[in-house]
């Protein structure tokens, strides 16, 4: 149903739209948008609420689950970095609830720990610090590309 009131306003209910093209602004209070394609938006505020993700299909992606959001595997809220097998290589988040409980967990994809963690400092043009936390080696300091120091993994 639609109805024009005396100064030319349109009130429309229940409607069904194919092909619309709008301009100028569109106001609303709680409203409800599915399966909305969006291009170049900006957004001056707002709350995220359940789960952003990259790509649906799977494969390379970035996924953030909001706070209150648990996971089948026990978090709370969390930042996922997938590879492009769908596995899962970095895991930000909180476990069992607890916002005290702050994790990181990085891994090299099909369920196997990762063999590197590397912090770099580029302090300038050709220097660097950086650290490598290594499974097989273990912790080893490098400046300029030179291991300076080295701890063992065993």
């Amino acid at each position: 149903t639609f109805v024009v009131d005396k100064d030319g306003n349109l009130t429309l209910n229940d409607i069904t739209a194919n092909n619309l093209t709008l301009s100028g602004d569109i106001n609303g209070n709680d409203a409800t948008l599915n399966n909305i394609t969006l291009n170049n938006v900006t957004a001056n505020s707002g709350v995220f609420k359940g789960e952003f993700s990259t790509s649906m299909s799977g494969g390379s992606r970035v996924t953030i689950k909001e706070e209150n959001e648990y996971g089948t595997d026990g978090t709370y809220g969390s930042i996922r970095v997938y590879d492009n097998n769908n596995d899962k290589v970095i895991d930000i988040g909180f476990k069992d609830g607890n916002e005290n409980s702050p994790y990181i967990s990085i891994t090299s994809g099909h369920g196997s720990t990762l063999s590197i963690i590397s912090i770099m400092n580029s302090t300038g043009v050709g220097e660097s610090d950086e650290v490598w936390l290594d499974t097989m080696y273990g912790l080893r300091f490098f400046e300029n590309g030179i291991l300076k120091k080295s701890y063992p993994a065993r």
